[in-house]
């Protein structure tokens, strides 16, 4: 946000999720996140990006600006060989046109009521496997299925 740090997409984003978690309350500061998912190899980060990555127990690294304190890119190794980078969506600015969100997961913890046309993913195990899907999806860059 405050531009200290800095990425380079190479991928045209097609998965976007909003998350409801308590660690992405946390992180992010607001009701829910909403991250755009691309392949990691697609993603350089300026060496000189003051971001510090904390891990939690999911195993993504959230990255975060020491500058503004603002969420940059988190990083997480869905299998050997395939990484995804999750990418607040308010990042991306004005070059690439973000996709629609295809779900809203762990909905069961949401501080407020969204009112959208989006599907509410309730329950840690139906949130993670969709998360998965929608992650799969991006590192591919195809548009996930409902």
């Amino acid at each position: 946000m405050c531009g200290a740090s800095r990425l380079t997409l190479t991928q045209t984003p097609t998965a976007r999720f909003f998350c409801h978690c308590e660690i992405c309350q946390e992180v992010y500061g607001k009701p829910y996140s909403d991250a755009t998912v691309v392949n990691a190899s697609t993603v350089t980060i300026s060496p000189d990006s003051p971001i510090i990555y904390e891990n939690y127990w999911s195993g993504l690294q959230r990255g975060i600006c020491s500058e503004c304190q603002q969420p940059v890119v988190g990083l997480l190794a869905i299998a050997p060989f395939i990484r995804a980078a999750f990418i607040p969506t308010i990042v991306l600015g004005e070059r690439f046109t973000a996709p629609k969100a295809s779900a809203h997961i762990f909905y069961h913890r949401h501080l407020r009521p969204v009112v959208d046309d989006i599907p509410k993913i309730n329950g840690f195990l139906k949130s993670e496997l969709r998360a998965a899907s929608i992650a799969l999806s991006g590192v591919y860059g195809k548009t996930p299925n409902k």
